[in-house]
């Protein structure tokens, strides 16, 4: 691993390409490398949480939405939706906007938590509509993943972006773009050019996780996969994009995420390394924001020792920054406490979470948000009882 400095553009100055986050994580991705069996294993794993977390998911309204406005893009050539007969085919771009959609719908698939948080596993679907329309093989899919997990790992842990209110997928549309690049075994430059497309067009405000949530939470990794592959197709064919996109002195560091981001460095692989970022992930047990995970835990564990909830005066869950101010009372979301809120911002409400599993002593993907549940009159004056 070679740590490098970020280094952002002054007025007037004309860097060095070669010095560039876009160029470094370009060459990075270009390189041939070794697997190994740990992390094709991990890949394998984590292809299958994807598939199994996407069917759980594939009846409710946001999967049904995205899948239709798929179907209207029929390739024989394409790439297969989740839910259709595989004999079908689909553009690839549109089968990577549904699939995601599926993947990332009920909050269930996998985490890092860093300087950065994200979803790296957001990158699959799209990463294999563009594999099964190109006719890949397995050995390059695995390799292409492994990139993506890496790139959007090492951003995640270099560039906050949350702390200046801009959302995490930020970090996965040039993860993606990096690893198509890899896919196709394109140049440096082609992937360079295609990353800082990525970098521009995934840059979205918070608020998408903020407040009354939407189905945004689940389109999101679906927009940047088909812009990934846009950007993609644009530099193959010889387009350019903002340059440096991310240390211009009108770039992605100094304009929009100067909190938390000063003196910047980026470890990255060496040439012959092993893009092994993807064994550093973790699953979920339970489908709820991560920070959320451990909390059903604790209540579960807690409820062994309380006889009679109604008991209960208040609760105060002590917690990391990170899961205070975006699922619990620091949010100062007061739709974290209502009934009437959405179930995407149920399962980013610490408070609603430790509630219901401690009165159940159990979870459930769609059982424990459903209208009925959210609803009971002891439940909600036990949700009102807890701050973090």
């Amino acid at each position: 691993m070679k740590k490098y400095s970020i280094k952002i553009q002054k007025p007037g100055e004309v860097s060095n390409k070669d010095e560039q986050l876009a160029w470094r994580i370009a060459s990075m991705a270009s390189q041939d490398w070794s697997l190994t069996n740990s992390i094709t294993e991990m890949v394998g794993n984590r292809i299958i949480d994807n598939a199994g977390v996407a069917v759980a998911a594939i009846n409710r309204e946001a999967v049904k939405i995205a899948r239709s406005q798929a179907m209207q893009f029929e390739n024989e050539q394409g790439a297969t939706l989740i839910g259709l007969d595989h004999n079908k085919k689909f553009d690839c771009q549109w089968a990577a906007w549904a699939n995601a959609v599926a993947v990332r719908e009920l909050d269930f698939h996998d985490n890092i938590m860093s300087k950065e948080t994200c979803h790296p596993g957001d990158c699959i679907p799209t990463i294999l509509a563009v594999a099964q329309q190109k006719n890949c093989n397995g050995e390059d899919l695995v390799k292409a993943i492994a990139t993506s997990y890496e790139t959007q790992l090492r951003l995640s842990m270099s560039i906050a972006l949350n702390p200046n209110r801009i959302d995490h997928v930020g970090h996965l549309g040039p993860a993606i773009a990096s690893a198509l690049g890899k896919l196709l075994k394109l140049d440096t430059e082609t992937i360079y050019q295609a990353i800082q497309w990525s970098a521009h067009t995934s840059i979205f405000t918070r608020q998408g996780r903020k407040g009354q949530l939407s189905s945004w939470k689940a389109y999101a990794p679906g927009l940047v996969g088909k812009n990934a592959i846009d950007a993609i197709d644009r530099a193959i064919r010889g387009d350019t994009s903002p340059s440096p996109v991310w240390e211009g002195d009108y770039g992605i560091i100094p304009i929009l995420v100067k909190k938390d981001n000063k003196d910047l460095s980026i470890e990255l692989p060496e040439k012959d390394e092993a893009r092994a970022g993807i064994l550093g992930t973790f699953t979920k047990e339970h489908s709820a924001g991560y920070h959320g995970n451990s909390i059903i835990d604790l209540a579960f564990n807690v409820r062994k020792k309380i006889k009679d909830l109604k008991q209960i005066k208040k609760v105060n869950i002590y917690s990391k920054e990170y899961t205070h101010i975006v699922m619990g009372s620091g949010s100062n979301d007061k739709e974290k406490y209502s009934p009437l809120a959405s179930r995407e911002t149920l399962d980013h409400s610490a408070m609603y979470i430790f509630a219901v599993a401690l009165e159940d002593g159990e979870w459930h993907h769609e059982k424990s948000y459903s209208d009925e549940r959210k609803n009971r009159k002891e439940t909600v004056e036990l949700w009102n009882k807890i701050e973090t």
